[in-house]
């Protein structure tokens, strides 16, 4: 009888250790690819270019980790009068057609389609057609 109340006594005390493995574990929330890629890229990336008569045009975007951005672009020299602009809006990450992981920067939240597009590189900078926007430090 003994036997019988250890028995049933071990029972008990493992019980809580059964139950927990069978009741579920809060799951961590599903990361998209968009909040991936804003823990990575999120900072600011820079093109410079020289254009006719030295025209030195250099152009800036700051991805934001909340998923917007901010450009800026400003060009002087070349016997034309300066140009200073500034816009910003929403960007998200998304595969392309050839695999490759590229950001899509849009006005606002409904641009699913963006014209303004950039594949990210390797080396961590983004590439823009042919341009190369270097990641800033």
């Amino acid at each position: 009888m003994k036997i019988i109340q250890t028995a049933a006594l071990c029972a008990v005390l493992c019980a809580p250790a059964a139950f927990a493995a069978e009741m579920p574990k809060a799951q961590p929330a599903l990361m998209t690819l968009s909040e991936m890629a804003a823990k990575s890229l999120a900072g600011g990336y820079l093109y410079v270019e020289t254009g006719e008569a030295g025209r030195k045009t250099t152009q800036s975007v700051i991805l934001k980790p909340d998923l917007t951005f901010e450009n800026f672009i400003n060009a002087e020299a070349g016997g034309v009068p300066p140009i200073s602009a500034y816009g910003g809006g929403v960007w998200f990450a998304r595969i392309a057609a050839d695999g490759a992981i590229e950001v899509a920067l849009g006005r606002n939240k409904d641009d699913t389609d963006p014209e303004w597009t950039m594949k990210v590189l390797a080396n961590g900078n983004l590439l823009n057609g042919d341009e190369i926007w270097v990641r800033g430090k």
